[in-house]
């Protein structure tokens, strides 16, 4: 049971990581998926669900997707919350 547990958070962390990696080659479609598909949908509990949701906005902002990443930054409560709240405020009107 450990085992699994253990399993469990470590798939946790390497899949946020992977889209982080995706991310910082400037594959931000792969990083997107990653981010929305995997870590998002894919485990609730996950520790990584805030920073999956501010990498996933930087994918849409990079997309040009600005109505998509302002309203994942709106919608955070999580302790960055200000600062996604800033960058929501920077990109307003951006089309």
């Amino acid at each position: 049971e450990n085992l699994v547990v253990i399993s469990r958070i470590a798939k946790n962390h390497a899949t946020y990581w992977i889209g982080l990696c995706h991310f910082d080659a400037g594959d931000y479609t792969a990083a997107a998926e990653w981010f929305k598909d995997r870590t998002l949908e894919g485990n609730q509990d996950s520790y990584w669900l805030p920073g999956a949701r501010y990498n996933l906005a930087r994918c849409y902002e990079a997309a040009g997707k600005w109505d998509e990443a302002r309203e994942l930054y709106i919608a955070d409560e999580s302790p960055q919350k200000i600062g996604n709240l800033l960058r929501a405020q920077r990109i307003a009107g951006r089309k």
